[in-house]
């Protein structure tokens, strides 16, 4: 209905050439955008499945939670955690899924994510250093991750969020006024 509603909306100004400045005509593609990004993105059932999974209540998983957060941005390193939990390598994959819901891979993927989408929302950080910090070889391996995962490109994700943020300030306000 949301959705429906603004691009019904955007359309009769559109068609009927009603007189729409610029900045009210990018606000409105906006708010459409941000509609469309939230109601069809991937990272939605991927939060949607983190919630769902049951919260760690075995230490050495959530010490291997721990250490995955910490460092985000290296490769995942099942050995590594497995160690840190105390546990071999098949009773760490039992234990984790068990206590998750998730398998180690696709928990590391939703917290690259989170950081990805924190770095771009709350930092001025260029893409490739945002990049190269999540432990990508290329800018363009962070690109495809983020775009497959949100639906949206990093640097559009970012501009959405600017435009957002700055809609929602008082100076953004007064200048709409």
């Amino acid at each position: 209905p949301v959705i429906r509603r603004l691009t019904q909306d955007l359309t009769a100004y559109l068609l009927y050439d009603m007189a729409l400045d610029r900045e009210a005509a990018e606000e409105r593609v906006f708010d459409l955008m941000i509609a469309v990004i939230d109601q069809f993105s991937e990272w939605r059932s991927l939060r949607s499945a983190l919630r769902a999974a049951r919260i760690p209540t075995d230490y050495r998983i959530r010490r291997a939670i721990a250490y995955m957060r910490e460092n985000v941005g290296e490769p995942l390193d099942v050995n590594r955690l497995a160690e840190t939990a105390g546990l071999s390598r098949a009773h760490f994959f039992k234990t984790f899924r068990e206590n998750t819901g998730l398998t180690p891979r696709v928990y590391s993927s939703v917290l690259r994510m989170e950081s990805a989408i924190k770095g771009i929302a709350d930092t001025k950080q260029s893409m490739g250093e945002l990049a190269f910090d999540l432990g990508f070889s290329a800018q363009s391996h962070f690109t495809r991750f983020f775009q497959w995962h949100q639906g949206v490109a990093p640097s559009d994700y970012r501009r959405i969020v600017e435009v957002f943020e700055s809609s929602r300030s008082p100076e953004g306000s007064a200048s709409r006024i």
